[in-house]
């Protein structure tokens, strides 16, 4: 508690004291006052196929939808990432255990790599072929 109590105070003063800045300001844009539900949000991020492949959010979607799909895309990278990850790496582990002893951990990280690299050049490569075309159609 006690540490995070300078952080609380910064946050007090950093909102009593600064105005949030213009949306799209970046962009040449303007931002609508409507708010984006989830579900509308998700079904456009969807319909783009560049971002099935390779999640390049901010892009494809209008100003007032950057902050849900970063989380999102956050939401993503750590189902895959911290979820999937040490899983594969675990049961691969312990199946090398018998025959490896305490190399199976070391083994099944080396084996793995290659096919995480693989998996995500062709992804990148499939979300290349569709970016611009998604970009374009973008919402403002």
């Amino acid at each position: 508690m006690v540490v995070g109590a300078p952080g609380i105070l910064l946050v007090i003063v950093v909102r009593m004291t600064l105005a949030e800045p213009v949306r799209g300001i970046v962009d040449n844009r303007v931002a609508s006052d409507a708010g984006v539900p989830f579900r509308d949000a998700l079904a456009l991020l969807w319909s783009r196929r560049s971002f099935r492949h390779m999640v390049t959010t901010h892009s494809l979607l209008g100003l007032r939808m950057r902050a849900l799909s970063s989380a999102i895309l956050f939401l993503i990278l750590n189902l895959v990432g911290l979820d999937m990850g040490p899983l594969f790496v675990g049961l691969l582990s312990d199946y090398l255990q018998v025959s490896h002893g305490s190399d199976s951990l070391r083994l099944a990280m080396l084996y793995l790599l290659p096919i995480a690299v693989l998996w995500s050049s062709v992804h990148c490569y499939l979300a290349g072929k569709t970016l611009r075309a998604d970009l374009a159609a973008a919402p403002d």
